[in-house]
């Protein structure tokens, strides 16, 4: 009997003991569930803050990449500006350039005019002068030609006189010296060498010959004294003649 009561109380303590870890295991179970649960919204959790800071990186990498963006803009922006402002100093120099050029251009055109005008001064000057010297050698050749008539009029008329009275010597000279002086005056204002009195047997050849060396240059003479004459054989001895250069 005493053994069989052991063996109950044996079983006893065991059944004890084994509903005490039955127990132990049921509340560490409970416990290691609940642990779990915890972990679970603990890493929960965790995935979901690493996700927003993974957003938040994102977002600020995608913020540093626009501000990147915007930096390369603005040095696009700022390297346009020095290049427009480089080309501003450029063209300010052509413009001053082009200014200097104007106020030399301008200089010139103002000493051009003032020429232009002292050129038309003295234009008018020298076409009143031409005029007046056209009249005068006009006047000149008219007054040598009337005296060249008269003069050879006289002659003619001594010749055929035998007698000569001293008026009418003095007459001779006086209208000879008058021709030469007329054709004197007519050789100065066509620039002339000079004047020529023609001698027994000239002609406009020997004279040409005389005085240029070439007989050919006849019809100069000629020209010279158109005023006088218009053909090489109505020349006569004590005639006065031009003699172009």
């Amino acid at each position: 009997m005493a053994s069989a009561r052991a063996g109950a109380i044996a079983a006893i303590v065991v059944a004890a003991v084994l509903a005490l870890a039955a127990g132990w295991l049921y509340f560490a179970l409970r416990h290691a569930q609940q642990a779990q649960k915890q972990l679970a919204a603990e890493q929960a959790a965790l995935k979901k803050d690493v996700q927003q800071l993974r957003e938040r990186a994102a977002a600020k990498a995608e913020q540093a990449a626009q501000k990147d963006k915007r930096i390369d803009s603005l040095l696009a922006e700022q390297n346009a500006l020095q290049d427009q402002l480089a080309k501003k100093d450029e063209l300010e120099m052509q413009a001053q350039g082009l200014r200097e050029q104007n106020a030399a251009l301008a200089q010139k055109l103002a000493e051009t005019t003032a020429k232009a005008q002292q050129a038309s001064v003295a234009h008018e000057s020298a076409a009143r002068e031409l005029s007046a010297t056209a009249k005068t050698l006009a006047d000149a050749k008219a007054r040598s030609a009337e005296l060249n008539r008269a003069y050879e009029a006289l002659l003619e008329e001594k010749s055929e006189l035998a007698a000569s009275g001293a008026a009418r010597r003095a007459e001779l000279a006086r209208i000879k010296s008058a021709f030469e002086q007329a054709q004197s005056e007519v050789a100065r204002l066509t620039g002339a060498r000079g004047i020529y009195t023609v001698q027994n047997g000239d002609s406009l050849s020997k004279i040409a010959a005389f005085f240029y060396h070439h007989a050919s240059r006849w019809p100069d003479i000629l020209r010279a004294n158109s005023h006088l004459i218009d053909k090489p054989d109505l020349i006569y001895p004590k005639q006065v003649l031009i003699i172009p250069k």
